[in-house]
């Protein structure tokens, strides 16, 4: 379903015998076959062959032991089963998936290089998916191996089950067999995309005389150079996800496919009701900025692993949850006429639960079941024995600790001393954790559940930081904040404080007060400490970029080998495995700390002295109320040039506020800006501004539309010497004026009973005329109300061509022309005037109206006006006659349809 009408201002007229050019609004309300369709997709599957988890819903419910892929696909052929009762087997039925199909895997699928999940998505009959970062983890090169189902290179470093498989099977049996789509990642070299991808796939099917197209658009997170090893990332880039969907988006109108869905790997958080914010949803709200008519109907989101089932805009917006715990069961009806959908599609994310008896799939119980049985000599090997027989969770307190992260980074300080690596902590990232360590009934540990653990492979390094780099990678987690980055650590204990630097609290809601070793030892700034860390962390991953400040001193074996070998050192000394929440953080009570830190702005003249904490007003005191030193950080003030640059107050505590300083020019040098408004309005703030030459303004006046009981007024756009202009990109270098332009909206109401179009200004005509049953056809752009066109206003008529309405009361159509003459001549023949200042307007303005006249239709006439000059040469192409040199036509100061 598109964001706007299809009719870009475009205004369809029928001519009355003997005038030549009357004219009313006129839809297509022909009929058309409408097709069902249903698309069945998921997010984030992770290889999760045989994995059972909690799936929660919107409302925090929970239900247990959720997933596996047998039971994920009899729950897809069910929905695919009552899609087809219920339609008759008359629609077509589409499976999608959002990324991160492999990566981060259990052992059934990682140890078979993920080519047993591939085996799976085929047998489902994926028909198209997209890449999520971790389809990134071992490298594009190896991801598209497995895609295509070829054997790995001879002499590989894989396990010797992996290249039996690939022996076993043909590349026809091991290939994911589905269309891949990525428009937002680029080849460097080249500009293209990677391995022959495209950036939207089309997938037609045939409905009986009917065929339906829809297109998909394939995009990922920008977030990717956070979340992947360097090297598996540095030959791309990664566009704006909306930019590509609107320029994909363009294309496939041009392609004459209206129906369009995104997969994006992209995070989406439900809100109440059937709103959504996130990521996903800016990206939306900026495609319809882009490109307001287009044609987005749905979008399958993924990354964050959460439910998602709202509309944004008119799109609507999916997310199933992640590891096949919930499937997504997306319908909606495609009208053949339109080659889109009839409405917003409709959409079910429920969990796969295995108590609704469900029948798994026999063909993908097979493939599990024999990846399972291929990787059971490496994983069912005993190596290690619990101290209790309960899961030790990876599940995380308030202050961010969890028992397994604990056992983890313990396990990274033991194996590197033993390597030799006199470290002294030990640091991971939480989104490396990715399972529970499970504990069978009598207490072992196996191989496949350590590595379940620890699945990335990361190489361990050794590293030098300074207690203060320390400090400033604690300070960069964003628990509890937007993107939910933290680490995980063993050899130190620290307590956290809400951050008190308002530009950053947002995404680093905390920061570290007191850091020690584990003895009370305090973690000095100016010591250096060795810390193992994984490469990842090392190449700044989930946004840690002060980890990238380190010294790189040695290295040990990748973390699966580190954690698995550390239960395996512990079971041969006799000793079992506990671990649990030991207070290694802690949040405190911001009402203990008594640390303040103030400061105001400062301005001073090009030569002054350069200021002193003093100037700034700065005062600071620590957790007991004493006062404390305060330094000013200028290190981005240019103190030769006029402007306004940030300063930072910085106590000896490490707290810091950060202020203005303002240098202005002397004032024989300054240049004068006037703002001025035109009528139907006022502007709000200083309208006389005087600045630096070479200035660019950061504040304007806020233009304030007039209300009166007759028009919708509206400010429309800032000029400057009669060219519409935005302040802030204008470099003054002389004395300016800007003058806001304000705006008349004219509706444009719909009657289904007899086709009329009335365009009406009179807000109380509108309205009555709503009431009546007609239908007022809006504008998706809420900043200019619901118009479909700007024009003066009547306080700013004078001297420009009037608009007249007219009007039939046989047939009750509607007229307008601005040719006098024309509508004298159409009211001696029984028409009737309707022009009024109250109701009609004047013409005026940039945006040019054009006619077009069809000689093939002269019984009932037809000219078709429209501001799209693409529409206009395309009409006059097909046929019709030019006639936008008429003496009738109009102009408007804004298109709003």
């Amino acid at each position: 379903m598109k964001k706007k009408k299809r009719m870009n201002t475009i205004f369809k007229f029928s001519t009355v015998i003997g005038l030549g050019v009357m004219g009313l609004f006129i839809s297509d309300h022909g009929k058309a076959d409408e097709i069902p369709v249903q698309m069945l997709g998921i997010n984030d599957f992770h290889g999760a062959l045989s994995t059972t988890g909690s799936y929660y819903g919107p409302d925090g419910s929970k239900v247990s032991n959720t997933g596996t892929a047998p039971l994920l696909a009899g729950y897809f052929n069910q929905a695919s089963t009552n899609f087809n009762t219920s339609t008759n087997n008359s629609g077509v039925s589409y499976r999608v998936q959002a990324g991160d199909m492999v990566g981060a895997s259990p052992a059934n699928s990682s140890l078979l290089q993920d080519q047993s999940t591939m085996r799976v998505l085929q047998s489902m009959g994926f028909d198209v998916g997209t890449l999520g970062n971790h389809e990134f983890d071992e490298g594009l090169a190896e991801y598209n191996r497995i895609l295509t189902g070829e054997k790995p290179a001879e002499g590989n470093s894989f396990y010797d089950i992996v290249n039996q498989y690939n022996s076993d099977y043909t590349q026809n049996q091991l290939k994911g067999n589905f269309d891949l789509t990525i428009a937002n990642v680029k080849d460097k070299l080249t500009g293209q995309n990677p391995f022959g991808w495209k950036d939207y796939v089309i997938k037609e099917k045939k409905v009986g005389e009917n065929t339906i197209k829809i297109g998909f658009i394939g995009v990922v997170t920008t977030e990717i150079p956070n979340l992947v090893l360097a090297q598996y990332h540095q030959d791309y880039n990664f566009t704006d996800p909306a930019e590509a969907i609107a320029d994909s988006s363009k294309e496939l109108k041009k392609l004459g496919v209206e129906a369009i869905v995104v997969l994006g790997h992209t995070p989406s958080v439900q809100g109440t009701g059937d709103t959504a914010s996130g990521e996903t949803a800016t990206i939306i709200n900026t495609v319809n900025q882009l490109y307001p008519d287009n044609s987005v109907d749905a979008y399958f989101a993924g990354h964050n692993h959460v439910y998602t089932n709202a509309i944004v805009e008119n799109t609507r917006v999916v997310q199933s949850t992640s590891q096949g715990k919930g499937y997504i069961n997306l319908t909606g009806n495609y009208d053949t006429n339109t080659g889109d959908f009839t409405d917003i599609p409709n959409a079910e994310v429920k969990p796969v639960d295995p108590t609704q008896g469900v029948e798994a799939d026999s063909d993908v119980k097979a493939i599990v079941d024999d990846a399972s049985t291929r990787v059971k000599a490496v994983t069912e090997n005993k190596i290690g024995t619990a101290a209790v027989n309960t899961d030790i969770t990876r599940e995380a307190n308030t202050f961010g600790e969890s028992a397994v992260g604990n056992l983890i980074t313990d396990g990274q300080v033991y194996m590197a001393k033993k390597a030799g690596q006199d470290v002294d902590f030990a640091l991971t990232n939480n989104g490396g954790i990715r399972a529970d360590l499970k504990v069978e009934a009598n207490g072992t540990i196996t191989w496949g559940a350590a590595q379940a653990v620890q699945p990335f492979g990361n190489i361990m390094q050794v590293v030098e930081m300074t207690g203060a780099q320390i400090r400033a990678a604690l300070n960069q987690q964003t628990f509890g904040g937007a993107t939910n980055y933290f680490l995980q650590a063993s050899g130190m204990k620290y307590t956290l404080v809400p951050n008190t630097d308002t530009a950053k609290s947002a995404t680093y809601p905390y920061v570290v007060k007191d850091l020690t070793k584990n003895d009370g030892t305090k973690i000095e700034d100016n010591t250096t400490y060795k810390l193992i860390i994984n490469d990842f962390l090392y190449g700044g991953g989930d946004g840690f970029s002060a980890f990238t400040e380190a010294t790189l001193i040695g290295a040990i074996d990748p973390d699966t080998e580190t954690f698995i070998g550390y239960i395996e050192d512990l079971e041969a000394k006799g000793e079992t495995i506990s671990a649990g929440i030991e207070g290694r953080r802690v949040i405190i009570d911001p009402s203990e700390d008594l640390s303040t830190i103030e400061g105001s702005d400062y301005t001073m003249s090009l030569g002054d002295p350069k200021p002193t904490a003093e100037n700034f007003k700065a005062s600071a005191t620590d957790t007991t109320g004493k006062s404390i030193a305060v330094t000013v950080d200028f290190s981005k003030v240019d103190f030769t040039k006029a402007g306004t640059y940030p300063v930072i107050l910085k106590a000896e505590n490490g707290k810091i506020k950060n202020v203005n300083l303002t240098i202005k020019e002397k004032a024989a040098n300054m240049i004068k800006v006037t703002f001025n408004t035109g009528k139907g309005g006022t502007l709000q703030g200083n309208t006389t501004l005087s600045v630096a030459k070479g200035t660019k303004l950061t504040n304007l006046p806020k233009p304030i539309a007039a209300k009166n009981n007759i028009e919708d007024i509206y400010f429309l756009d800032w000029y400057q010497n009669g060219k519409i202009v935005n302040p802030k990109t204008v470099v003054i270098n002389q004395d300016t004026t800007f003058t806001a332009k304000f705006g008349t909206a004219v509706y444009r109401l719909y009657n289904a009973n007899d086709g009329d179009h009335l365009l009406t200004k009179n807000k109380n005509e509108k309205n009555a005329i709503v009431a009546k049953g007609w239908k007022l056809e809006t504008n998706a752009k809420k900043e200019y109300g619901q118009a479909a066109f700007y024009v003066p206003v009547q306080a700013d008529s004078a001297g420009k061509k009037q608009v007249y309405r007219i009007y039939n009361p046989n047939s009750g159509e509607h007229f307008y022309t601005t040719n006098k003459s024309e509508a004298d001549a159409a009211v001696k023949k029984g028409w009737r005037h309707e022009t009024n200042k109250d109701y009609t307007w004047v013409s005026d303005g940039e945006v040019k109206v054009y006619r077009e006249f069809n000689p093939n239709n002269r019984t009932a006439g037809s000219h078709n006006f429209t501001t799209d000059l693409a529409e206009h040469k395309n009409v006059v192409k097909a046929g019709w006659r030019d006639e936008s040199k008429a003496s009738s036509l109009w102009t408007v100061l804004k298109a709003g349809f």
